[in-house]
């Protein structure tokens, strides 16, 4: 008497599951599931642009209509990046990873300003927002912004690492 062995039912995907690490019920990988959710965030934390439009990159404040044109811009560039990204397309990709770059590049701002121009920060921390730098100091600042600029570095860096290396889910359109 001999035993057979049942054979799997999906044998001819098992590889394909097995390289993809994706679970096989669902439609989309857990890492592009997580970089959906930036995104939708980005994109509302632009909408807060355009309903208060003011900037503050490095020591300058921008306020008004330039501010209010560049939350426009910015919720349309991740509005258009969360589209692409549930389409699979590979504009999505690419636009993912120059995103991401550009995100890394100007999350730096902040910290460096706390670092070289404490004294300039204040004064358009005091300009944008009147009243409440009383209640802040450059060290708080210092500590916030380098935390935030470790955080933005490590989920760009994974974020450009991951699109870059996962292209051949997306689809060239």
């Amino acid at each position: 008497m001999t035993a057979e062995i049942p054979e799997y039912p999906h044998h001819d995907k098992m590889p394909e599951m097995i390289q993809s690490q994706d679970n096989p019920k669902s439609k989309y990988p857990v890492g592009l599931i997580l970089i959906l959710i930036l995104t939708g965030f980005a994109a509302l934390g632009s909408l807060m642009g355009i309903i208060n439009p003011l900037i503050i990159i490095g020591t300058y404040v921008v306020k008004g209509l330039p501010a209010l044109i560049y939350g426009i811009i910015m919720m349309g560039v991740y509005t258009t990046l969360f589209v692409w990204l549930i389409q699979k397309k590979e504009k999505g990709r690419i636009l993912g990873i120059i995103v991401s770059i550009f995100n890394i590049v100007f999350i730096t701002f902040p910290y460096l300003t706390t670092v070289y121009a404490p004294d300039k920060l204040m004064a358009a921390y005091d300009i944008a927002m009147p009243g409440y730098t009383d209640f802040i100091s450059i060290g708080f600042l210092s500590l916030l912004f380098g935390s935030l600029a470790i955080l933005g570095w490590l989920v760009g860096i994974t974020t450009v690492l991951y699109l870059h290396f996962k292209k051949h889910y997306f689809k060239a359109q």
